[in-house]
């Protein structure tokens, strides 16, 4: 079968992708709050509603990209996550945090106004795990948060980075933001993403890139 790639993207920062796969269309992330019509309306475009989904699966558990989650959960779509991350998304575990004392107001604002974790049955997923019956393959990658996820496809050579490897502003690398939780684990993961040799880097913001424009990020991260 083959297997389509498509990115849903809102101005290059936010971005979802849209796998096919022998079970239905597979959804990678979900948003920010606030953006489930325009979702729908990006869906519609390719000719799939909400509920012909088979599932969201979520990179990492921050407000940009499970934002939509619920509501398409509400259409019967499950979500899945890394087994890491799934605690912290349902409330079970505490939120992961961002950097320093700005990255702790920010989270305090963020929870002010969306609330906390309250994620109800989520499908655990499991590094090395191949989703919906295709040759995309998890790839555990911490550090963003504890439970940060990739997905890599060894025949075409696409690899999902979430926002482990990110593209914004036009700036190739890796994601060493105040919204990082831990930095030195996120600076392993994300070589050892690059190390895979995939052929295009599908980040969770910013555009898609051959690895060749990711090569200063990674002498960067190894003179580290």
């Amino acid at each position: 079968m083959t297997q389509i790639l498509k990115r849903i993207t809102w101005f290059n920062q936010i971005n979802v992708y849209l796998i096919s796969t022998p079970q239905g269309p597979v959804l990678v992330d979900s948003a920010a709050p606030g953006m489930f019509r325009w979702l729908v309306k990006s869906l519609r475009k390719l000719g799939i509603v909400p509920e012909q989904l088979a599932g969201v699966i979520v990179t990492h558990f921050h407000i940009d990209h499970v934002g939509t989650a619920m509501a398409l959960q509400k259409c019967g779509v499950p979500v899945y996550a890394l087994s890491t991350e799934i605690p912290i998304m349902m409330g079970d575990a505490p939120h992961s945090g961002y950097g320093g004392t700005v990255g702790n107001l920010l989270l305090m604002v963020e929870q002010l106004f969306f609330g906390k974790p309250s994620f109800l049955g989520v499908q655990s997923l499991s590094a090395g795990q191949k989703i919906f019956g295709t040759d995309w393959r998890v790839v555990a990658a911490p550090g963003h948060t504890p439970g940060s996820l990739a997905l890599y496809n060894e025949n075409t050579g696409d690899l999902l980075s979430g926002d482990t490897l990110v593209s914004d502003f036009g700036c190739p690398r890796a994601n060493l933001s105040l919204f990082t939780a831990d930095r030195q684990r996120l600076v392993e993961s994300a070589l050892n993403l690059m190390n895979l040799e995939p052929k295009y880097i599908h980040p969770g913001h910013g555009k898609t890139l051959p690895l060749l424009a990711y090569a200063k990020a990674q002498q960067q991260l190894r003179n580290l």
